[in-house]
């Protein structure tokens, strides 16, 4: 259980100068944590900068061209799973007779 306040107060309104002085420690303490956030936002966000700069800069252009023939090869591969999913439909179920999604 905490200690009672009434009495921490009643020694701050009698000692106002103390009372400013902890406030000012107070307000200190405060700055110095978000400048200290403020500093570690920064340097990660130019490490990450720097981590996506050198990372594009030794990806060369025949892994980004083989990478974008492995994405057209999976979309292609999933359109034609879909288009047979699609027909096993319209043959279970009479799709086939619905204008517009004729074979």
């Amino acid at each position: 259980m905490l200690p009672p306040v009434e009495p921490l107060l009643a020694y701050l309104s009698q000692y106002p100068a103390v009372a400013a002085l902890l406030g000012a420690l107070a307000i200190m303490f405060v700055w110095t944590v978000i400048k200290g956030l403020l500093k570690l936002a920064v340097m990660s966000a130019i490490v990450l900068a720097i981590s996506f700069f050198v990372t594009h800069q030794k990806a060369s252009e025949a892994w980004v061209d083989s990478a974008g023939d492995v994405a057209k090869d999976a979309a292609a591969a999933i359109v034609k799973q879909g288009s047979r999913a699609i027909d096993g439909l319209s043959s279970d179920a009479g799709i086939g007779d619905v204008p517009g999604l004729s074979r």
